[in-house]
């Protein structure tokens, strides 16, 4: 997944708009990724330098974490909902 590790904390948002996440700051607390790989971005001069693409394993991911297990319930209902 696309994430932003030199971030510091994660700010909650209205529906619909996007912000930057450190997957591993709270609220997320994900251990470090198995792969990090920066995409050496160079939008908006320099601003998301640090976005990279994360690569952890997903039953790991469910299995230690709470809030990620919940968003992926969410998710799986609203995909099913739509079939």
């Amino acid at each position: 997944m696309t994430i932003f590790p030199e971030g510091q904390n994660n700010r909650n948002i209205a529906t619909g708009e996007w912000n930057p996440l450190n997957m591993q700051v709270q609220q997320f607390c994900l251990a470090e990724p198995i792969r990090t790989i920066n995409e050496r971005c160079t939008e908006e001069n320099m601003s998301y330098k640090d976005k990279s693409l994360g690569l952890w394993k997903i039953p790991e991911i469910l299995e230690n974490n709470r809030s990620v297990r919940l968003m992926f319930s969410e998710v799986k209902k609203k995909l099913i909902a739509l079939l």
